[in-house]
Protein backbone atom coordinates (compact mmCIF):
# COMPACT_ATOMS: atom_id res chain seq x y z
CA UNK A 1 0.00 0.00 0.00
CA UNK A 2 1.27 3.08 -0.78
CA UNK A 3 1.68 5.67 2.37
CA UNK A 4 1.22 9.70 1.77
CA UNK A 5 3.67 11.90 2.56
CA UNK A 6 3.53 13.05 6.41
CA UNK A 7 2.59 16.49 6.82
CA UNK A 8 1.08 16.20 3.07
CA UNK A 9 -3.19 15.60 3.66
CA UNK A 10 -5.78 15.22 6.69
CA UNK A 11 -7.18 12.53 4.55
CA UNK A 12 -4.98 9.97 4.09
CA UNK A 13 -7.15 7.40 1.92
CA UNK A 14 -8.34 10.58 0.36
CA UNK A 15 -4.88 11.19 -0.95
CA UNK A 16 -3.84 7.37 -2.14
CA UNK A 17 -7.19 6.90 -3.84
CA UNK A 18 -6.72 10.63 -5.66
CA UNK A 19 -3.13 9.27 -7.30
CA UNK A 20 -4.55 6.03 -7.99
CA UNK A 21 -7.42 7.67 -10.07
CA UNK A 22 -4.62 10.29 -11.25
CA UNK A 23 -3.23 6.59 -12.65
CA UNK A 24 -6.18 6.01 -14.87
CA UNK A 25 -6.31 9.01 -16.52
CA UNK A 26 -3.56 9.02 -18.51
CA UNK A 27 -2.50 6.74 -20.91
CA UNK A 28 1.48 6.22 -19.30
CA UNK A 29 2.35 7.14 -15.80
CA UNK A 30 5.30 9.10 -17.02
CA UNK A 31 2.80 11.96 -17.68
CA UNK A 32 2.10 12.53 -14.39
CA UNK A 33 4.30 15.42 -12.91
CA UNK A 34 4.87 16.10 -9.51
CA UNK A 35 4.52 19.82 -9.57
CA UNK A 36 5.77 20.15 -5.91
CA UNK A 37 8.62 17.98 -6.21
CA UNK A 38 12.30 19.59 -6.34
CA UNK A 39 13.37 16.41 -8.23
CA UNK A 40 11.61 17.54 -11.32
CA UNK A 41 15.06 19.55 -12.17
CA UNK A 42 17.12 16.55 -12.60
CA UNK A 43 14.89 14.16 -14.37
CA UNK A 44 14.01 16.16 -17.05
CA UNK A 45 16.53 18.84 -19.37
CA UNK A 46 16.34 22.42 -17.81
CA UNK A 47 15.62 25.21 -20.21
CA UNK A 48 16.95 28.06 -17.80
CA UNK A 49 17.07 28.95 -13.77
CA UNK A 50 14.28 26.63 -12.58
CA UNK A 51 12.38 25.93 -16.06
CA UNK A 52 12.38 22.73 -17.45
CA UNK A 53 11.41 21.15 -20.51
CA UNK A 54 8.91 18.24 -20.75
CA UNK A 55 8.26 16.03 -23.80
Amino acid sequence: MQLPASGGTYDPEGYINAMRRMKTLVTNPKYIIPGHDANIFSKFPSIKERVVKIE
